[in-house]
């Protein structure tokens, strides 16, 4: 993905990009995110 413009909606679920969850549970959402780019890094 492109470093210095990061566009989350290129690589999130398109349900959870269309959703508020970034916006109001942000700390949620990133230690969610995290463990998704965890579980894909391994395959």
């Amino acid at each position: 993905w492109h470093k210095q413009t990061p566009r989350t909606e290129l690589f999130v679920a398109p349900g959870m990009t269309q959703s508020s969850v970034m916006l109001e549970r942000k700390d949620d959402f990133i230690a969610a995110f995290t463990a998704f780019l965890q579980r894909n890094h391994k395959d």
